[in-house]
């Protein structure tokens, strides 16, 4: 490594340690001062050798060590900064009285250029209370000179002034160099200050935002889960024609507010960027099927033909993305084309691009039949809370945020969203996303599970960790429906005991719980001495749905991981999951 890229390095290093860009300047600047001392000094020795200035050599010569000497403290040690600079001003101050008072006795333009930039350094490397004082002994070594000195003083400037004005003036000028770099001084750190204050301010507001979200969601989401669940379970309870009307469209309206608040929360990760998609193998076509069994009923309660095609190609093969956020951006798309189309039809297609070297690119394409958007108004529903006309939220219903969502998610997977749409005829959206397919063996599309027998499912044993009592009875109702054995707990102590005087195979834990949370009882059955117990299975089931909760969840060492309000047949298919992994955790 040569002595240029050592420098580099050492400076990048000393940079690095630095938190402040106001700190890092300063750093910068300093060292190019002393890099720059370098020809100077080197041209006056070689001055000093020519005419034979023997003192002078010497002098020089300290010179160029002390520089060396304030450049490796600097560079390794920028903790000392602060002091350097004062022994460099100190070391400087002294040579400018002995340059003006001891040896030439008269101003010389070289010897002024040095007081300006002594007073601006010390300004900008110390602050306004060491500027000021080592501006007032600079200056006070110029005056000296001047006061003392009547014939040298005009050496290097003609002037119509008397000895005194030109003193007078020569004060006033200095004065207004220190207070401008004085109230500049002030104004800037001023400023920064401010700009820091103001960044904690939004920081703590943006934490306080998200506290206040998640608080909310998980207050929304515990009766929406018991709403929700009960719904669920009066439908599976063999209603009466009215009954199931009724039964549908309170489990629309719930599920209609569910999602709006799932809006408002992703929206809130957006802007908090704290969406990060995840890499899994999944295929196109089974997700496809899941987004079609979720909207068709919504699709046959307005009469509303629910097309779904894809390519051949793509359904014989798993792809590495994310499932949950495509899901996502589709249902968006298709659920609001549905929403603004009252006749004919909403089509979901994939269509294959390329297929070049496991790389596959698809064509993801949403068409309806509905009331249109006019040519102005097609960026503007991509933007966040904003309808394409003001009567719409009135009507359909809505936060204006899904969309926004969509564009979002689609730009995190490295694609953006298109749109074509006439008024009264329909829209059309459509997007590319390439994918990497898991191998090149042909993908054997599922069969659909059978359903568990009952008699397997009876000798599940399940302990349900739970304080709230609606919670409680819906899952007990739930679990009678499919023969599963349950045992409750109201709090992490009381599961605690549960566990250790009876072996299950699954514990459905609440994390917001009096007296022992969830977090706390995981990490207390993870440490438990019977190796059975400490491996028990467990699964979170909160309305805490944030990426930080997700994380704590499986930190403590959790297995799994359901948002309420939860499916019947979601909640079933983790308990299945589970009981047939090998291994506990």
């Amino acid at each position: 490594m040569n002595d240029l890229s050592l420098f580099n390095f050492s400076l990048k290093k000393t940079l690095s340690v630095l938190p402040e860009a106001l700190d890092k300047a300063k750093i910068k600047v300093f060292v190019l001062i002393f890099l720059l001392n370098y020809p100077k000094q080197l041209a006056g020795l070689y001055d000093d050798i020519a005419f034979n200035r023997t003192d002078q050599i010497k002098w020089n010569v300290i010179a160029l060590l002390l520089t060396t000497f304030f450049l490796k403290v600097i560079l390794s040690r920028p903790v000392y900064f602060k002091s350097l600079v004062h022994l460099a001003l100190i070391t400087s101050s002294i040579s400018v009285f002995t340059a003006l008072n001891v040896h030439s006795h008269h101003l010389e333009i070289l010897v002024t250029q040095h007081v300006y930039m002594l007073v601006a350094f010390s300004f900008y490397g110390l602050g306004r209370k060491w500027g000021f004082i080592y501006s007032f002994i600079n200056i006070f070594s110029v005056i000296y000179c001047l006061y003392q000195n009547e014939t040298g003083v005009y050496s290097f400037v003609a002037t119509q002034y008397s000895h005194i004005t030109y003193i007078f003036i020569t004060i006033i000028n200095f004065l207004v160099i220190v207070f401008t770099h004085y109230y500049f001084h002030g104004a800037l750190y001023g400023t920064i200050r401010a700009k820091r204050k103001m960044s904690q301010d939004l920081a703590k507001t943006a934490k306080d935002k998200t506290n206040f979200l998640s608080t909310m969601s998980h207050e929304l989401r515990t009766p929406l889960n018991s709403v929700i669940g009960m719904t669920n379970i009066l439908i599976q309870d063999d209603p009466n024609d009215q009954q199931m009307e009724n039964l549908k469209v309170l489990k629309f309206s719930a599920e209609n507010l569910l999602s709006l608040i799932n809006n408002i929360l992703d929206f809130n990760k957006i802007e908090s960027e704290n969406i990060v998609l995840e890499e899994i193998p999944f295929n196109v076509a089974e997700l496809f099927k899941n987004i079609q069994n979720a909207l068709r009923s919504k699709a046959d309660e307005k009469g509303v033909d629910l097309r779904m095609r894809v390519d051949e190609e793509i359904t014989l093969y798993r792809v590495i993305g994310d499932p949950t956020r495509l899901s996502q951006v589709l249902i968006n798309i298709v659920d609001n084309a549905l929403k603004f189309t009252h006749k004919g039809y909403v089509s979901l297609s994939a269509e294959t691009l390329s297929f070049y070297d496991d790389r596959l690119t698809i064509r993801f394409q949403i068409e309806d039949t509905g009331i249109g958007i006019s040519e102005e108004k097609q960026q503007l529903i991509f933007e966040p809370f904003k309808q394409a006309a003001r009567n719409v939220t009135r009507m359909y219903g809505g936060t204006g945020l899904g969309l926004p969502i969509v564009k979002h998610l689609l730009h995190l997977s490295g694609s953006e969203i298109h749109i074509s749409s006439r008024v009264e005829q329909g829209t059309t959206f459509w997007f590319d996303i390439t994918y990497r397919v898991t191998d090149s063996s042909v993908y054997p599309p599922q069969k659909e599970a059978l359903q568990e027998k009952k008699d397997v499912q009876k000798a599940w044993k399940i302990l349900l960790a739970e304080d709230n009592k609606v919670n409680v009875l819906i899952v007990r109702k739930l679990f009678a429906l499919w023969g599963i054995s349950l045992k409750v707990a109201e709090n992490g102590e009381e599961a605690i005991a549960l566990l250790l005087k009876e072996d299950f195979d699954v514990v459905l834990m609440d994390i917001h719980m009096p007296v022992m949370d969830g977090l706390e009882t995981s990490a207390v059955i993870r440490k438990l001495d019977d190796v059975r117990k400490s491996n028990v299975k467990i699964i979170a089931l909160t309305a805490s749905v944030s990426e930080e909760m997700k994380k704590d969840v499986f930190k403590v060492g959790m297995n799994d991981y359901i948002s309420k309000p939860f499916k019947p047949e979601e909640l079933l298919q983790k308990l299945k999951e589970q009981m047939n992994s090998s291994s506990p955790l």
